[in-house]
């Protein structure tokens, strides 16, 4: 009896200890098992070391060691099929959302990023918010921007892309604290310096009878899109950039022929998909695509062809300089008929690229969940 006892045992540790290291087993193996990738990102690549810089030795080994312990969770082995069968335990069997801190299920199907990242809810609600050194900080660093403008003679503007939250918050009916949210909190402290930044809330209610937003992504579709084109547009005019046209809506008929899975539905691992909304012109272009001329930094991980975006047209001799995240990935179709040269980049502002590209008009577009950025920027 005692010898059977020992014998389960001893195979219980071995199966174990096997059931461990198959993980490994497998990435050595390069063996692949299918099971799908829910993820719309690009995965760590393995780190190349730097040992050679003695000068830096340590410094370059703890580099290392962090940034092969993100590649390794990115790319162990039977990873897809573990964070699978995770999720559909998760959902078949307890029904509860598998990450609620990447996404939250709101009411009638819409999903809302998850305090991951910058703590999105907690800030939409005014329960987490800028103190008065941080509101300070920021407003410094945006002086510094502006005046580092004006004596170029630049027009610059600072453009905030909304959070979805902010806009469709009775889909995810949490009270709100009653303090001044971060945007309104930075809005309002630059108006007293004289700069009033660019809030592309503003025109959203001229489209309220429109979706603005997906369902299953963290970002407007094309008629938001649309909406802070025009916000940004009417703020030029106003300026005295009397030359510009502005699209008008009835410009554009909307399609919804393709559909695609959104960057909510994967982060839970949802293969359900949604219609995308995108504004076809009905009229003939007037800009022409130029080559790209800008190298992307290595820190950049963008798919080819995305990094910049260069068109020309006879409609003026304005040239606008765009810096960029992925809510303005597709506006380059509305700017590119305003301006006699229009130039995107998927980037934070980037001085050296100002210089080299000497435009008229900067506008540096952050979404509203990136505003953090100006504190370090």
């Amino acid at each position: 009896m005692m010898k059977n006892i020992r014998s389960i045992s001893f195979i219980s540790v071995i199966l174990f200890f096997a059931l461990l290291c198959l993980p490994l087993i497998v990435k050595i193996s390069g063996l692949k098992v299918p099971a799908g990738n829910f993820e719309n990102r690009k995965k760590e690549a393995m780190p190349s070391p730097a040992f050679s810089d003695f000068n830096h030795l340590y410094r370059n080994i703890d580099v290392f060691f962090k940034q092969f312990d993100r590649y390794y969770a990115d790319n162990f082995g039977l990873r897809e099929l573990m964070l699978n069968l995770f999720t559909q335990i998760k959902v078949k069997v307890f029904r509860v959302n598998p990450f609620p801190q990447k996404a939250v299920e709101g009411e009638n199907g819409w999903l809302f990023l998850g305090d991951s990242w910058s703590d999105v809810i907690k800030e939409s609600k005014g329960i987490v918010v800028y103190n008065d050194e941080e509101v300070q900080r920021i407003v410094a660093k945006v002086l510094q921007m502006q005046s580092y403008f004006d004596q170029r003679g630049i027009k610059f503007y600072l453009a905030v892309a909304p959070g979805k939250l902010g806009i469709y918050s009775e889909y995810l009916p949490i009270e709100k604290s009653g303090k001044m949210i971060k945007i309104d909190q930075v809005r309002g402290a630059l108006m007293k310096h004289g700069i009033g930044i660019i809030d592309m809330r503003d025109d959203f209610q001229s489209y309220k009878d429109y979706q603005l937003y997906y369902h299953t992504d963290t970002h407007w579709n094309g008629i938001g899109t649309f909406s802070g084109y025009q916000t940004i547009m009417k703020r030029l005019v106003r300026d005295g950039c009397n030359e510009l046209k502005i699209l008008n809506f009835s410009d554009y008929r909307i399609d919804t022929s393709t559909t695609f899975r959104g960057g909510l539905s994967n982060m839970i691992r949802r293969a359900d998909k949604e219609k995308m909304v995108i504004l076809k012109p009905l009229f003939k272009s007037n800009a022409t695509a130029r080559q790209t001329k800008l190298v992307m930094p290595e820190y950049i991980q963008l798919k080819p062809g995305l990094y910049e975006s260069r068109h020309t047209s006879n409609v003026n001799n304005l040239k606008i300089l765009v810096f960029h995240d992925s809510f303005f990935q597709y506006t380059a179709e509305f700017f590119k008929e305003g301006f006699g040269e229009t130039v995107l980049v998927w980037s934070g502002l980037d001085y050296n690229i100002v210089n080299k590209e000497q435009p008229d008009i900067v506008i540096y577009e952050l979404a509203e969940r990136s505003l953090d950025i100006l504190l370090d920027i």
